[in-house]
């Protein structure tokens, strides 16, 4: 079957290791940029990995929720919990992962996909590595 990787449609943007565009035509009114930390990135793809190790099919079914959760994130933003400051967490359904991020202007910075059992505060360092809000 191959190694899992995120799948983002054609013509809607590069994605690599400093971030890339991600849209979706379903209920958003704007293409909204979403910016992976690199370490955000590599979190991802190495629990990718790890599934389809554990199990044929199973890294491609990852990456699939995490992806539907940008298309919701990207959809409504601001709905998730807010767990610090401007920072917001979308927990996964069907894996024991979370998405922290946080939504700038009509950009979606992406910190940790992180293992939700595992070292929670661990991403906290990268926090620096944001932009500053508007204002």
């Amino acid at each position: 079957m191959g190694t899992p990787t995120p799948r983002f449609p054609r013509g809607e943007g590069e994605r690599n290791s400093s971030g890339g565009s991600f849209s979706t035509d379903q209920g958003a009114t704007e293409e909204s940029l979403v910016i992976f930390h690199p370490e955000a990135l590599e979190e991802f793809n190495e629990a990718a990995i790890y599934y389809e190790e554990q199990s044929a099919g199973l890294g491609f079914r990852f990456v699939d929720a995490i992806e539907s959760g940008f298309r919701q994130i990207e959809r409504s933003p601001i709905t998730w919990r807010c767990i610090r400051g401007n920072l917001r967490r979308f927990l996964v359904k069907t894996f024991p992962f979370g998405i922290v991020y946080a939504p700038i202007e009509d950009e979606i910075f992406v910190l940790a996909i992180m293992h939700l059992k595992r070292e929670p505060d661990y991403w906290l360092g990268r926090l620096g590595d944001l932009p500053p809000p508007p204002g």
